[in-house]
């Protein structure tokens, strides 16, 4: 077996590639990543950002008009059903007025016819007192009473006289009388006073 010579030894530095050297040119700012047209990628970020903020913007303003456009139209609904009570309680108001109107026209008729009433009965009574004798008493005639036919009723003892002066003298008596129960006396214009004693009331007939 025929052996073979030893590999030649290599020196340290021989078989390895030496270290690039050292550049002389000065360092300048370190490269910015960019797209594929050259726009640096944070100016593509930022773009994209304002793009996002407007369509943001404008669908917020979308969205806000809407919901105002809503309650524009519930308001507008409000006020016309505020309107409509309005007008209702308007006419009934003036249906109240008008019921107020009528009673205060009843009450002014009922007021005027009560008004007539009593001057009727004011007049009546009038009447009754010019036409009424009282039971005791001397009256003149054309002053206190007038002449006229004269009926008293209800009377248990009465006397009356019919005279031509007031002298009480006997000559004076132009007639008299006493009545029990109903009495009628008719005294003459040309009498001077009429006497009653223990009389009801004598009352004008004629």
């Amino acid at each position: 077996m025929t052996s073979l010579p030893p590999p030649p030894r290599q020196s340290p530095l021989q078989g390895t590639t030496p270290p690039p050297m050292p550049s002389m040119h000065r360092a300048g700012p370190p490269q910015e990543n960019t797209g594929s047209k050259g726009v640096p990628v944070w100016a593509w970020a930022l773009g994209a950002a304002l793009v996002g903020l407007v369509l943001g913007g404008v669908l917020g303003g979308v969205i806000g008009y809407g919901a105002a456009s809503e309650e524009i139209e519930q308001a507008k609904s409000t006020q016309g059903s505020t309107a409509a009570e309005l007008n209702a309680t308007e006419s009934e108001l003036e249906s109240l007025s008008g019921e107020l109107d009528d009673r205060s026209s009843e009450l002014d008729q009922r007021s005027a016819d009560l008004d007539t009433r009593e001057q009727e009965l004011v007049a009546t009574e009038q009447q009754i007192e010019a036409n009424t004798i009282p039971g005791d008493g001397t009256y003149l005639v054309g002053t206190d009473i007038q002449p006229g036919q004269y009926r008293s009723e209800g009377n248990s003892f009465c006397y009356w006289e019919r005279t031509s002066g007031t002298s009480g003298e006997f000559g004076d008596i132009i007639a008299n009388g006493t009545v029990e129960g109903q009495g009628l006396v008719t005294v003459d214009s040309g009498d001077v006073a009429f006497k009653s004693q223990g009389c009801s009331d004598w009352i004008k007939i004629g």
